[in-house]
């Protein structure tokens, strides 16, 4: 999966993007009425806030050899920003990279720093030799979110902007569903 398909991993989005847009392609926001939350896939959950905007992470995604990939976004149905949260269940560690630019649905993800990695990320792992995380790092020297983080016992809050959110995402899913004897999924 390269960035550009990262597109599939949000579903809210690509969906509600697909429902409001008009003949033109152009994106029209639609209220929602109501605090909700889906949850979808492997790990994968959307929380419903203020009636247009919403955030969450997608289903997980093994990487192999103990890998898990998972996208947080934050936005709304016309554009959003996502951080990159790679899993080493084996070390028990999370490399956090982000955010990408700001993606307007329904144009492709823009390029730059963050599209460059996270196709090299997945690159690496479809190669059958994942990236470390220190590398990855490294490579997002630069962007707002860039860090390695402990995974087990571990929820995190995230943000692309301001404060961190009040919702917590469990780092360690993805190593519970594919690598559950690994110190990650503890």
């Amino acid at each position: 999966m390269t960035a550009a398909a990262l597109n599939v991993t949000l579903p809210v989005f690509a969906a509600a993007a697909a429902l409001v847009a008009g003949a033109a392609g152009a994106c029209e926001m639609v209220y929602m009425e109501g605090r909700e939350n889906m949850r979808f896939g492997t790990c994968g959950i959307t929380y419903f806030d203020d009636g247009i905007e919403d955030e969450g992470v997608s289903a997980a995604v093994d990487l192999g050899k103990g890998y898990v990939q998972k996208v947080y976004w934050d936005g709304h149905a016309c554009a959003a920003r996502q951080t990159t949260i790679v899993v080493d269940c084996n070390a028990d560690q999370a490399a956090i990279f982000g955010p990408s630019g700001l993606i307007e649905f329904p144009a492709p993800i823009p390029p730059g720093q963050w599209t460059d990695l996270q196709n090299a990320v997945e690159a690496a792992s479809a190669a059958g030799a994942p990236l470390p995380l220190t590398e990855i790092v490294e490579r997002a020297s630069g962007l707002k979110n860039a860090a390695i983080v402990p995974v087990s016992g571990r929820a995190i809050g995230i943000s692309n902007h301001g404060a961190p959110s009040d919702r917590r995402f469990d780092l360690g899913c993805g190593c519970k569903a594919y690598y559950p004897g690994s110190a990650g999924a503890k």
